[in-house]
Parts: C-alpha cells; sequence; structure tokens
C-alpha cells in the first residue's frame, strides 16, 4: 500500500473515522498523529499504526438489554417473575431470601445477579420503586401522605418523607404541589408521568426500609 496515497486529499478524514458516540478516544488520535507524521520517513510503521488505529475503531457488541441472559446475571424469565412479583406486592414488605427463592437460588448468588443485571443492589432498587409508585399515586389523587406511605410498604409518613427526599431531594409534599400545578397548567408530558412510571415500576427489590 502507498502510504502518500492514503493520506493525499483530505487526511483529516481519516481522523473522522474516530467520531463513534460522541468523539474520539485519545489514542487512536495518538496512534493516527504518530502515523502522519512518521509516514514520509517511516511508510512500514505508519501502516502499523494505522492497523493498530483501526482495531480500536471497530465496532464493539452491543450490551444485552436486562432481560437477556448476561454472564453472572439473571435470567429473562427470573426477571420477568421478579418484576411480576414486585408490582403486585409493592404495598408489603419483602426479604431478599423470598425474592432469591424466586429465582430458585441461593441469597448469596442471586444478590450478585441481581446487581450484575440490573446495575444496583435488592435493597436500593426497590426502594427506588416504592418512591416511583408514590409519585404515581400523588398524580392520581389527593390520598393523604400516611395513607401513600402503607400503600407503598413504608412504615409510615415520616419513613415516606425520608426515602422520597434521599431520591428526589425534595419533599413529597413539594413534589406534589409542583407536579399538580404542571398538570393545571397543562405542561406536556406531565399527564402522562403515571402511566409511564408504572411501566418503570415493575422490578424486583428487597426488604422494607
Amino acid at each position: 500500500m502507498n502510504m502518500n496515497t492514503v493520506f493525499a486529499g483530505r487526511p483529516e478524514a481519516l481522523f473522522a473515522l474516530g467520531s463513534n458516540e460522541g468523539g474520539m478516544s485519545g489514542e487512536v488520535s495518538a496512534l493516527l498523529l504518530r502515523a502522519v507524521t512518521c509516514v514520509e520517513k517511516d511508510e512500514t510503521n505508519a501502516l502499523d499504526l494505522i492497523r493498530r488505529a483501526s482495531s480500536l475503531l471497530r465496532p464493539r457488541p452491543v450490551q444485552s438489554s436486562r432481560s437477556d441472559i448476561s454472564s453472572g446475571g439473571l435470567a429473562a424469565w427470573q426477571v420477568k417473575r421478579l418484576d411480576a412479583f414486585i408490582a403486585g406486592n409493592i404495598s408489603q414488605s419483602m426479604l431478599i431470601d423470598d425474592l432469591a427463592r424466586l429465582c430458585n437460588l441461593s441469597t448469596s448468588y442471586f444478590s450478585a445477579a441481581f446487581k450484575a443485571t440490573y446495575g444496583v443492589s435488592p435493597h436500593n432498587h426497590l426502594i427506588h420503586c416504592r418512591v416511583e409508585h408514590a409519585k404515581k399515586l400523588m398524580l392520581e389523587g389527593n390520598a393523604p401522605l400516611c395513607e401513600i406511605a402503607l400503600d407503598c410498604g413504608l412504615a409510615d409518613q415520616a419513613h415516606l418523607s425520608r426515602i422520597f427526599r434521599s431520591k428526589t431531594g425534595t419533599t413529597p409534599s413539594a413534589w406534589r404541589r409542583y407536579a399538580h400545578q404542571m398538570a393545571r397548567e397543562r405542561v406536556p408530558g406531565v399527564l402522562e408521568y403515571a402511566a409511564h412510571q408504572d411501566d418503570r415500576q415493575r422490578s424486583p427489590g428487597h426488604a422494607r426500609s
């Protein structure tokens, strides 16, 4: 291969090959820059540098979705079973041992597989689910927060307020006022929020916090 031909015309086009997912890695950029610099003196070395850069630019396998069987993670049927269980029992206390049994796994293996699949521990994920369910209930009606807390599987209103603020940065009361104000003003998307969150809500969790 004649390297002068490779770089002729628009050498910057070679660098454009590296623009993948928002930018080219520093390593690829450095390799191509070195190739441009040494092409006149050492064509063989320049070609080797380009080959190394090219190997870095090859498409990488797309990460499998949560429902796929991943290495060390949960199988699709296990995820589906957990999602259905948590959706139907969000108002109840759930222990990790119970969830592990649903998947026919030991507690220790289940905890590791759950985190590999969902990216968080069962406990933290259930906290997230309870908060999202509380948001849904606040948007759908005017039930008192003490009642919503129980419907979300939490001990009382104070418990709801504590975990809600830790996840959202605001209190349930303030969040509800703001959400209802946005709904009255017909801000796009707010009225559909509850249905959307209901779909996201279905996921496994841990013991009541």
